[in-house]
């Protein structure tokens, strides 16, 4: 195959290339990292722990779920 054909079929059907995905941003990462059921669970406990003004609860399970998330985002 000549140069000349080459650049007709790279024209024609464009170069021989993989398209990758784009990544994802790192807001959208982190809201992945922390969108799972365990972190779901302790978020929902945590505001439970709240209103029933139990403040030492809510921080040690608000703490859990930073946590998780943030070695979720982290590796």
């Amino acid at each position: 195959m000549t140069e000349v054909q080459a650049a007709e079929i790279r024209a024609r059907v464009g170069v021989n290339e993989v398209e990758y995905e784009k990544p994802l941003s790192w807001w959208q990462h982190l809201w992945l990292s922390y969108r799972n059921p365990f972190n779901l669970l302790l978020t929902l406990l945590a505001v439970i722990s709240y209103l029933t003004e139990d403040m030492k609860g809510t921080v040690v399970i608000g703490t859990m779920v930073v946590l998780s998330t943030l070695l979720r985002f982290w590796q």
